[in-house]
Parts: C-alpha cells; sequence; structure tokens
C-alpha cells in the first residue's frame, strides 16, 4: 500500500507476485529501494531449502524487477526468515530470524560491502535468543530489527513472548518453558558496535529490564516513536496465574 504521507490516505493492496512471504523494503542512499523477502520452497517451514533473496523495487511502476538475486544460500542459517536491512558506516547489515517463531527463535546477523553481496556471517552469529537461557522470563526471541535514534543511539526492535510456566513441570521436560497466552509481544533492547558488529550489552538474550529510548518531547504527531513502559498488573484477589499486559 502507499500513501502521499504516514497518515494516509492509504491505497489499495498491491500484490508483488514474488511467491514469497516475510518481507521488507530497503531505501538505499541512492534513491534505490529493494524488496528482500524468503521465497516459499515446497514445504514451506520445513523446507531444508530456505534462503533469501532480494529483487529491486521500481516504485514509478510498482513492481519488481524480474530476476532475484541470493542474498542468503542455504544451509547458511536454520529456517531463515524476517530479514531486515540497514546500513552503517559503507556496510549494509542483514539481520534474519531463524529456528522458527517458537523457544529455538533467534536473530544472527551478516554484513556486505555490497547490497547484493556476498554477506559474511558475524563471527559471534548468533545476536539474539533465549534458547540458551530456559529460565529467563523472556522467550522465544527473534524477528529483531534495528534501528538509530535522533541522538545516535542504537536499539533493536524484536518479537518475544512471556511464558507461564505449569507448575510442578520440569523445566526441561516437553512444554516445561510454559505457554504463552498473550503470543508474540515486541521488545526492544540497546544495541553497542565492537569491531563493525552490532551486539547486544549484557548477553544475548531479551532483557526485561533493558534500557529504552528516551521521551524528549521531541517526537512529531501524536508521541511518535515513544516506547512506554510494560506494566505488570496485580493478579486480582484468588487468582491462580498473575495476569500480564502492556500498557
Amino acid at each position: 500500500m502507499t500513501a502521499p504521507s504516514v497518515e494516509g490516505p492509504w491505497s489499495e493492496p498491491i500484490a508483488m507476485g514474488n511467491g514469497g512471504f516475510d518481507p521488507s523494503l530497503f531505501h538505499d542512499s541512492d534513491g534505490r529501494k529493494y524488496y528482500i523477502y524468503r521465497p516459499v520452497g515446497p514445504r514451506h517451514h520445513s523446507d531444508p531449502h530456505c534462503t533469501i533473496v532480494m529483487q529491486e523495487y521500481f516504485p514509478q511502476t510498482q513492481t519488481l524487477a524480474k530476476t532475484r538475486k541470493t542474498l542468503l544460500p542455504a544451509p547458511t542459517c536454520a529456517i531463515p526468515k524476517g530479514r531486515t536491512c540497514t546500513r552503517k558506516e559503507g556496510w549494509y547489515y542483514l539481520l534474519v530470524a531463524e529456528g522458527g517463531t517458537s523457544y529455538e527463535h533467534a536473530v544472527v546477523v551478516l554484513r556486505a560491502k555490497n547490497i547484493d553481496g556476498p554477506y559474511e556471517l558475524s563471527p559471534e552469529v548468533t545476536l539474539m535468543s533465549s534458547w540458551h537461557l530456559p529460565e529467563n522470563p523472556l522467550q522465544k526471541s527473534g524477528h529483531g530489527s534495528l534501528l538509530e535514534t535522533h541522538t545516535g543511539e542504537w536499539y533493536m526492535a524484536y518479537l518475544v513472548s512471556r511464558p507461564q510456566r505449569l507448575p510442578g513441570v520440569p523445566l526441561l521436560a516437553s512444554g516445561g518453558r510454559g505457554y504463552c497466552s498473550l503470543g508474540r509481544e515486541t521488545g526492544i533492547t540497546p544495541v553497542a558496535w565492537r569491531d563493525g558488529w552490532p551486539v547486544i550489552e549484557g548477553g544475548k538474550h531479551a532483557a526485561a529490564d533493558g534500557a529504552r529510548p528516551a521521551d524528549d518531547g521531541k517526537q512529531s504527531g501524536d508521541r511518535a516513536g515513544v516506547v512506554r513502559r510494560v506494566r505488570r498488573r496485580s493478579p486480582r484477589p484468588g487468582a491462580a496465574n498473575p495476569a500480564h499486559s502492556l500498557r
């Protein structure tokens, strides 16, 4: 969908006809635009030959180039999807979600000097994951996107879940990590840069008490870009489990 401004009015959906899913649109500094996505394989999520590809997008005709470039050949990552691209100091950084959408969910990062590659994996490989910390209150972290604030700070927004564990079930047993009745939520965490690579401060896991961008009153519109704190409501009297909600 397109619009003259973020407030709209928005057009009807425009089908890209690319035969893929989880796309993102990258706007390069030279004005060219690229549509990056994972093509649908013969077995979708269980397809062992998952790749990440790119096609140039032409806004004048609202169409994609007929040819596509493979950015991430199989089997660089396990079940890759949810990719985003960021440019910083002459490098293109490709963030890719891998491991599906359950507790193995993770973010890996690659970089290249050219938009079409070749891309190299970070020496750390994984940028974020909670798989190695089953007792962490935030689980299934992945599907990240880098962003820079107007004051030069870097953050990563990502998807995450907060499981409610079942009493009496061992943590490492089947279903021991619990079930996420609120589904997939959105988190944000500070990012530092070391040797030309993004890293999560304090470790690779999602942290419930991480810093968030400050509200300095300079956001445009109706408090656009303000990230509100996560508030946990007190449980109702007699409730077996606490109720959680985002504000």
